[in-house]
């Protein structure tokens, strides 16, 4: 009996299921004259095989379970643990309650100004000395917090709600500040140098900031530099607001040490991962902002066309995450997840912005962006067992041209990167659980149909099973036609299916000969353009913007480094390529060879692609940029412990953002004439 239902019964009504799903959402289709008969098989038969796929998963999983449960002391145990957890919800709900109350009766203490309870918390400071670091906490959590609800006061207007944020940020940037402060002592005393080869990264995306802010204080049409920053009777709440903040900080930092409370703490895993990872955080969230204030440049509403900044589709991806319009101008099936998974966290994080989906869209992009940046930085962690040269490889990914323009625009690139090296960390930290992998996989390809390719390369260089490497790829695409047709639902129409044959005569338009003059193109785009910006292209002609570009496959033309700055930024990363060869050559054998294969790997896999396909080769280039500079950590491995190529390094970082600056620089001034 039990042979009947697993061989033979269960593979039949799993097909049954599968079939009658696929007819179902196929069957719309069936009249549609633009569909060919192939395109109909294709609407039935691979949907089918993927959906029996799952159905049969879904009905081991349910046999499972079943057998826990009617085993009389199993169901019993089952039902006493969903009370349990039921108990839990209602009393962390409850005492949620009871927190929220207990925090308005001190924020209203605090607001009526009777400082007098948390004084004596602030006395024990001074007397312990440490009155010097608990200023200098909350000064530098002043700073952060200015602007952070700078940034809030534009989405909560009220003045009781602009109080509640400061009084919030000034204790959580003061808590945090405090210990960093504590931190970068220890760091200070045991090796000098090296605090301030890091300490020096994080000035320069300060000064990044400023420079951009500056920049855009010359293009006001361009750039709204009141989003960062608050009004005059908001500046003077805030000012009071913070000096009474002083003693609560006191008082917070003094609750944190109690040893019940330090004891959960010290040992809750969020905390530790925090604690483990505060640089490469740290890093991440200063390019967070730096990010954040690109992307209310290049996102404004006023460019309401695609193609202006680098062949990139910004405005329909902005439309589609933003408006009630979903549906894709170009009739595109490579992206056949993206806004299922997108939307919904476009209007996650609206919930948090009073519902504006325009900001939320800009700060998710500037998020992932950041994320690439504490990826990589985890990555070479581990390959330097050091952490700092691993924060100069990280920025050198943040800063580099392709990420500056991709982490700040609303498009879909920059959260293909985010997968892909999140798949490179789980591979490298020996994380073969194959369901978090399938996880990664499937929003790869649920974001571009082709860097699902990177994915398998990864998984197949680190660990050589075909065995493995096919039951990923079958299990991923039968997720991904599966969710395909999930997404349908939510979105009708929004774009067509990917496994219909047709729906791919849309990308021929982007299929180009192979020529010397395309090689070029390609060497320039994945050695140099997509780390050291050249001379954009410029052009009036198509729409009425003037648009970017540094290849135009249409006539041939490349841009080139002509200015000093870029020549010398275009020179210097040149000889560092070359040494980066003679190193990757001379010590192949000690590298983690897998992994290096891997990178290696996915680098030629683009090459490959886009020796045929693409206009503007920079548009792509979040694909391999990743992999380029990790593969330049793993060359440099034997010279970045030195602290003169450290030194010599960090002072090509700040050529290379003066230069890159150039280049935004340059987009401001001829985009902003057309913003009114």
């Amino acid at each position: 009996m039990k042979f009947f239902l697993s061989i033979i019964l269960k593979p039949i009504l799993s097909f049954l299921i599968g079939l009658s799903l696929a007819f179902a959402f196929a069957f719309p289709y069936f009249s549609d004259e633009t569909y060919t008969l192939l395109d109909k098989f294709f609407l039935v038969a691979v949907p089918a095989l993927a959906l029996t796929c799952v159905a049969f998963f879904l009905l081991n999983y349910a046999g499972k379970l079943w057998g826990q449960i009617s085993n009389p002391s199993k169901l019993s145990t089952l039902i006493l643990a969903f009370l349990a957890a039921g108990i839990l919800c209602a009393s962390m709900f409850a005492g949620s309650l009871l927190l929220t109350f207990a925090n308005f009766i001190s924020l209203s203490t605090i607001f009526s100004a009777v400082v007098l309870p948390a004084a004596p918390f602030l006395q024990k400071s001074i007397e312990a000395k440490e009155h010097s670091r608990l200023f200098l906490s909350l000064f530098f959590a002043s700073i952060a917090a200015f602007f952070v609800t700078g940034f809030l006061s534009n989405f909560y207007a009220e003045l009781y709600m602009l109080a509640l944020l400061t009084v919030f940020s000034q204790l959580i940037f003061g808590a945090f500040f405090y210990y960093t402060i504590g931190r970068l002592k220890d760091s200070m005393q045991k090796d000098a140098s090296a605090f301030c080869i890091a300490a020096s990264l994080f000035v320069l995306v300060f000064v990044f900031q400023a420079l951009i802010f500056r920049m855009g204080l010359q293009f006001l049409t361009l750039f709204n530099a009141n989003l960062f920053l608050l009004e005059d009777r908001e500046i003077n709440l805030f000012l009071a607001i913070s000096v009474l903040s002083l003693p609560w900080l006191a008082w917070n930092l003094s609750r944190l040490r109690e040893p019940a409370l330090y004891r959960v703490l010290s040992q809750n895993k969020f905390i530790i991962f925090i604690q483990e990872n505060l640089s490469g955080l740290s890093l991440s969230a200063s390019f967070f902002g730096l990010y954040l204030l690109i992307g209310s440049v290049l996102n404004s509403h006023g460019f309401d066309v695609d193609d202006i900044f680098f062949d990139s589709d910004g405005f329909i991806w902005r439309f589609r995450l933003t408006t009630g319009h979903w549906q894709d101008f170009y009739w595109r099936s490579v992206h056949p997840l993206a806004l299922l998974i997108l939307r919904p966290s476009v209007n996650l994080l609206s919930l948090f912005l009073h519902g504006d989906v325009y900001f939320a869209a800009i700060i998710l992009t500037a998020f992932a962006g950041a994320a690439c940046v504490f990826l990589a930085w985890m990555f070479l962690k581990e390959v330097f067992q050091n952490a700092v040269p691993a924060l100069i490889m990280a920025f050198l990914l943040g800063i580099s041209t392709s990420h500056l323009i991709f982490g700040s625009l609303i498009e879909t690139y920059i959260f293909l990167a985010v997968a892909t090296l999140l798949f490179f960390v789980l591979i490298q930290r020996k994380n073969q659980s194959l369901p978090l992998l399938i996880s990664v996989g499937v929003v790869t390809m649920g974001f571009t149909l082709t860097n699902f390719a990177q994915t398998v390369i990864a998984l197949f260089g680190s660990k050589p099973d075909v065995k493995s490497t096919i039951k990923y790829i079958f299990v991923v695409v039968a997720l991904v036609v599966s969710l395909t047709l999930v997404s349908n639902l939510f979105y009708p129409n929004a774009s067509p299916y990917f496994f219909v044959p047709t729906s791919f005569f849309a990308e021929e338009q982007n299929v180009r000969a192979v020529s010397l003059n395309r090689a070029q193109a390609l060497t320039r785009a994945f050695l140099f353009n997509n780390i050291a910006a050249p001379e954009p292209l410029l052009s009036n002609k198509d729409i009425p913007f003037t648009q970017f570009r540094f290849y135009r496959a249409e006539d041939y033309k490349i841009s080139a480094y002509h200015t000093p700055l870029e020549s010398v930024t275009g020179w210097t990363w040149f000889a560092f390529l070359a040494l980066a060869g003679i190193f990757f050559v001379k010590d192949f054998k000690s590298q983690n060879i897998k992994l290096t294969l891997s990178l290696l790997g996915c680098v030629l896999f683009n090459l490959l692609v886009h020796l045929r396909y693409g206009k503007e080769l920079f548009l792509y280039s979040p694909n391999w940029t990743y992999a380029v500079v990790l593969l330049l950590g793993i060359s440099w491995r034997k010279l970045l412990v030195h602290k003169w190529f450290q030194g010599i390094l960090i002072a090509f970082l700040l050529l290379l953002m003066l230069n890159n600056a150039a280049l935004l620089f340059t987009i401001m001034e001829n985009s902003a004439p057309y913003i009114r």
